[in-house]
């Protein structure tokens, strides 16, 4: 009998599901969306009225207004609202209906290609008494490095400044949550990585097969010379997207066809992605424990939070126990480290409300100072329900965050950028991931540090 010298054994990191407040119970879609706002509003403002004391110290307490119509002209005081950035270039339900009339089919946006900001823009606070224009002047105070720009429909602020005769508030400055507790837990001492994987993209024609082949051997550790060092990948996270976008028309590979009857062939054909996309799973579930996230183009609920894949999708992974199926966000525990991520349509939505940059570079660092303002200003969506579709919520806001994560990603993004935000004793790593069909790239974490880097799969033919 062979003698066996040595074994390796995979990392196993603790693991705990967070995400339970993103799962929808029973569904009503007859509440008005305007409540969304006011819960927003209701379980924020208390932070925001403590956050105003300590960021300008030498401001009174009863300077600060219960409600928006108590601000008198002429006084300084300090008002609670919810921001609403009116901009004419956003599209309109109202609009689209007076055009098309009841005849209109409309259609997911694709908010990549379009952005709403203009010199006209204007910004608006409003609360449940009423609604006043706000008026920046050259000299202003928002956050360190964030500008007037980043203020979108949506955030919870305090305003410090003047009600003038005009019925324009005159904005002194601008007070987000800035910073929120962090749960302190015991961190794992050893080196073991997470792999973040986003915009898979199966049944897409354009993409070669063989680099998802790759990615599924290298991730097993069967494309890696040193499998040791493999042996520290502990946790796949799957982060949406997993398949194509959905086509229009009769293209071969196509896995929906709108308000379209298809035949059997043409149903073999739609199922393929998502019989491709079982088998990976098969492959990494088999090896590895796994969070598998829904994304934009997956099929599933398209209103965030999007729920979990139903087991009949995949129902070859799903009976795996290393699958954990969750929601878009998500949010859990892995090695004492709470990791909060989106699939990325909350950051591609608020760019919409950016102004254009022309590099790559340029755009990278916006993206991460959308997730900062995200993190400061306490919220995971902000532009939801405005122009990111979301469940109309009748008594909550799920999205309104209570604690800073020990890491914050958004997915399938254009390419990978990383920084770290840190407020006192509180730190938070956040990053974006790049789609892995657009850049053959996923990333890697150290559970321990929380340092990332990026590993890219190359194909020589």
């Amino acid at each position: 009998m062979a003698q066996v010298d040595a074994c390796v054994v995979r990392k196993e990191l603790t693991y705990e599901e967070k995400w339970q407040r993103f799962e929808l119970g029973e569904r009503k879609y007859g509440q008005q969306y305007s409540q969304v706002y006011f819960n927003r509003l209701n379980m924020m403002r208390e932070q925001l009225k403590k956050a105003a004391l300590q960021r300008w110290s030498s401001l009174q307490e009863d300077s600060i207004m219960e409600r928006m119509v108590q601000a008198k002209d002429g006084a300084e005081s300090v008002v609670v609202g919810i921001l609403f950035k009116e901009m004419k270039l956003k599209p309109s339900i109202l609009q689209e209906y007076a055009k098309h009339g009841a005849a209109m089919m409309p259609n997911p946006p694709r908010r990549a290609e379009k952005l709403y900001a203009d010199e006209s823009d204007a910004l608006i606070l409003e609360d449940e008494t009423g609604r006043i224009q706000l008026e920046f002047h050259e000299e202003r105070e928002i956050l360190k490095d964030l500008r007037e720009e980043f203020l979108v429909s949506g955030l919870i602020v305090a305003v410090k400044g003047t009600k003038t005769k005009k019925g324009l508030f005159s904005v002194a400055g601008v007070c987000p949550v800035s910073v929120l507790p962090q749960p302190t837990t015991s961190i794992s001492e050893d080196d073991a990585y997470v792999c973040i994987v986003s915009g898979l993209g199966f049944g897409d024609e354009t993409m070669n097969p063989l680099y998802a082949d790759l990615l599924l051997e290298t991730l097993k550790g069967a494309a890696l010379a040193d499998a040791t060092e493999n042996f520290k990948l502990a946790h796949v996270i799957v982060a949406g997207n997993s398949v194509c976008r959905a086509k229009d028309g009769s293209d071969k590979g196509e896995y929906l066809k709108s308000h379209k009857a298809i035949d059997r062939k043409a149903q073999d054909e739609a199922a393929f992605p998502m019989r491709e996309l079982d088998r990976f799973l098969c492959g990494v579930a088999s090896a590895i424990p796994m969070e598998l996230m829904p994304g934009e183009n997956d099929p599933v609920n398209y209103l965030l939070p999007q729920q979990a894949f139903h087991p009949c999708l995949i129902p070859d992974s799903t009976k795996f126990t290393s699958v954990h199926r969750s929601t878009n966000p998500s949010e859990f525990s892995l090695g004492g480290q709470t990791f909060l991520g989106t699939s990325g349509q909350n950051v591609d939505d608020y760019m919409s409300y950016l102004p254009p940059v022309n590099k790559p570079a340029e755009e990278s660092a916006q993206r991460l100072d959308v997730l900062e303002s995200m993190l400061r200003f306490g919220h995971i969506a902000p532009t939801a329900p405005d122009t990111l579709a979301s469940y109309p919520f009748s008594s909550t806001d799920p999205f309104v965050m209570k604690e800073w994560p020990n890491l914050f990603f958004a997915a399938n993004q254009p390419s990978f950028s990383t920084t770290v935000v840190s407020e006192g004793t509180s730190s938070v790593r956040i990053i974006t991931v790049p789609s892995f069909s657009r850049t053959r790239e996923v990333v890697f974490v150290n559970i321990r540090t929380l340092e990332p880097h990026v590993l890219s799969i190359e194909i020589s033919l």
